[in-house]
């Protein structure tokens, strides 16, 4: 009986640089963001709108962006966004279930195949 040995190598690097890309960093922050933006404190709407994506990562452009409410000085202003929170993004990932981790399942495979 013959064996056949099958590499693997090149499939996986396909996946791991695939995983690894600051494209699919940018569409993972993307997609939190989008989902973040359900729980964002409004006020003026500034902290929201100034918010730039990078990959991996969210940035908010004013100094005050984080839990900018709570403690003595603030108070969140729930008449523009009902499910405003002080502490939005880990509201957002209690709320996301395993929507998020479907997303970036979705994007990584996407990007597989752009790859290979």
């Amino acid at each position: 009986m013959a064996y056949k040995t099958v590499g693997l190598a090149t499939k996986l690097n396909r996946i791991e640089n695939a995983i690894q890309s600051d494209v699919v960093g940018y569409d993972l922050a993307r997609i939190a963001k989008k989902g973040m933006d359900k729980y964002t404190p409004v006020d003026t709407g500034r902290m929201r709108n100034t918010a730039t994506i990078q990959p991996w990562l969210i940035k908010y452009g004013v100094p005050y962006a984080y839990y900018p409410y709570s403690g003595r000085y603030g108070k969140i202003h729930r008449d523009k966004n009902p499910n405003a929170t002080a502490h939005w993004p880990q509201a957002w990932e209690k709320a996301s279930g395993d929507d998020f981790y479907r997303a970036a399942e979705a994007v990584i495979k996407t990007r597989v195949r752009q790859v290979g």
